[in-house]
């Protein structure tokens, strides 16, 4: 009986791995279907796992990582993420079907259970500060980074004192907080990487859009027209764009996209203004 539940597992997994993986090629029903089959899987496991004469600790726990996965699939997903919902359910499948092939094995004791758990969160741990590391030296402001990767540290330092203790179920509480922390920090980082290619676009866009903006007034100067509106709009434009440049080369992405926002107004302002002027020019 124990085999065909691992088989049920597995094939299910399976079947998610024949799912589209681009976000762009999924439909909201079949994302659905994505994140269903793997909390099919999870049962699955989780139910034999019950039904053994000693349940195994280890597979407890990833799976419990897996269902946490899960959920944080299906905010993603409500949020219209879909790559972030793909990407959150994919790990939550590794993490089940490494649970379901622990189903052939004696269980762990907790102790070692936990540690292989604290292991890895080490690992992920480390490859973060890496990347935060990184950042910082390049300028960025990472102070909320910062703050998820010392939440980290404290949850796994404390967790590794409860586990020494004996204290198992304080020490899953703990893994969990710091998988959690992970975990924003992850999307986090994503996010930071989406709104920096953001704003070298933008900036990019602009610089040639500005040129041709300041042509048409030293046309329509040279025409006799009124571009008294127009150049003070090109000021304030001028003005928030440097600012936005400034904040970004100092690393303050948040600040940078504020000041992006407010020349994106003026800048709807100033089209307007430079193509009545445009009209004007044709006609003269």
């Amino acid at each position: 009986m124990k085999k065909k539940i691992v088989s049920i597992a597995l094939i299910l997994i399976f079947s998610l791995s024949i799912l589209p993986i681009q976000a762009e090629e999924t439909t909201q029903s079949r994302l659905e279907q994505y994140i269903h089959i793997g909390e099919k899987a999870l049962i699955a496991v989780e139910e034999q796992n019950s039904k053994q004469e000693q349940p195994n600790d280890e597979i407890t726990l990833l799976l419990d990582e897996a269902r946490n996965l899960l959920e944080h699939a299906k905010n993603s997903m409500e949020e219209g993420d879909n790559a972030l919902a793909i990407e959150y359910t994919k790990n939550a499948m590794k993490q089940i079907k490494d649970a379901a092939m622990l189903l052939d094995t004696p269980p762990e004791i907790p102790k070692n259970a936990l540690n292989a758990q604290l292991k890895r969160l080490e690992q992920s741990y480390h490859k973060a500060s890496i990347v935060v590391s990184s950042l910082h030296e390049k300028g960025f402001d990472t102070s909320l980074l910062d703050k998820n990767l010392q939440d980290v540290q404290t949850s796994l330092q404390q967790a590794s004192s409860h586990i020494d203790k004996g204290e198992y179920i304080a020490a899953k509480n703990e893994l969990r907080q710091a998988g959690a922390s992970l975990q924003n920090i992850q999307e986090i980082l994503r996010e930071h990487a989406q709104n920096n290619e953001n704003i070298q676009a933008y900036l990019s866009l602009v610089k040639e859009k500005l040129g041709i903006a300041i042509k048409i007034i030293e046309l329509a100067q040279a025409q006799g027209l009124d571009t008294q509106t127009a150049e003070e709009l090109l000021e304030s434009f001028t003005i928030e764009l440097e600012n936005a440049k400034e904040m970004y080369q100092e690393g303050n992405i948040f600040q940078s996209l504020q000041h992006i926002r407010i020349s994106a107004q003026i800048g709807k302002e100033l089209r307007y203004e430079i193509q009545n002027l445009a009209s004007a020019l044709n006609n003269a």
